[in-house]
């Protein structure tokens, strides 16, 4: 049966209900939460590999810069 509705970045962003439910979050998007947990500044919910580059060749980048 249906638990919830919305987008991927929706219903993957509800980590705890799902959980309560015995789902979880895709592996690249449960990286890249314990990634923000550790301090990361990247988006939440991050869904894709492809995104996940993106997301922390930015962050490095950024904080490459500050460094300087």
């Amino acid at each position: 049966h249906m638990v919830m509705m919305g987008t991927p970045k929706e219903v993957f962003s509800k980590r705890e209900e799902l959980s309560r439910v015995g789902l979880d979050l895709p592996p690249i998007t449960n990286l890249t939460e314990r990634l923000r947990e550790k301090g990361m500044g990247i988006e939440d919910t991050i869904l894709t590999v492809d995104e996940a580059a993106e997301q922390i060749a930015k962050y490095l980048k950024e904080k490459g810069t500050e460094e300087c």
